[in-house]
């Protein structure tokens, strides 16, 4: 899940990769962390799944990566020097919702997320028309 909450929001919403190996890192880092806390994103060019891969850190425990279609938009831009700013949304021990923003930037990579950022509001609008109709 990657959702923008509206279009003046510069926030990008997604969860953490859905793995086994992290489900007690998680539920052991997420338990009575308030929304808001901040978390780290490091990039692992050398990781053998995914050289995209972006971790995801609280303090010094690795808690998860990010989903790989994000990690593919944001790897660029951090290997070519822009920070990303990272938060807890939904501290939720079970599925935990991070947000995630474009703190220092360049210029290289914005139309990438600009494009991200509208084709996850456009699917996400397409299921709330798809729930308002009932089917």
């Amino acid at each position: 899940m990657v959702r923008m909450q509206d279009k003046h929001d510069q926030w990008i919403y997604t969860r953490l990769i859905d793995s086994a190996s992290y489900k007690n890192a998680i539920k052991i880092a997420f338990a009575g962390m308030p929304a808001g806390t901040a978390l780290r994103l490091v990039r692992e060019p050398s990781n053998k799944h995914n050289p995209n891969a972006v971790a995801v850190f609280s303090n010094s425990l690795l808690i998860g990566y990010l989903p790989r279609n994000l990690a593919a938009k944001l790897a660029p831009c951090i290997d070519n020097g822009d920070f990303f700013f990272c938060e807890v949304a939904d501290p939720h021990p079970d599925r935990p919702c991070l947000r995630i923003k474009k703190y220092l930037s360049g210029q290289h990579c914005d139309e990438d997320l600009e494009l991200e950022n509208r084709r996850q509001q456009a699917y996400r609008e397409g299921w709330e028309q798809i729930y308002a109709e009932g089917l």
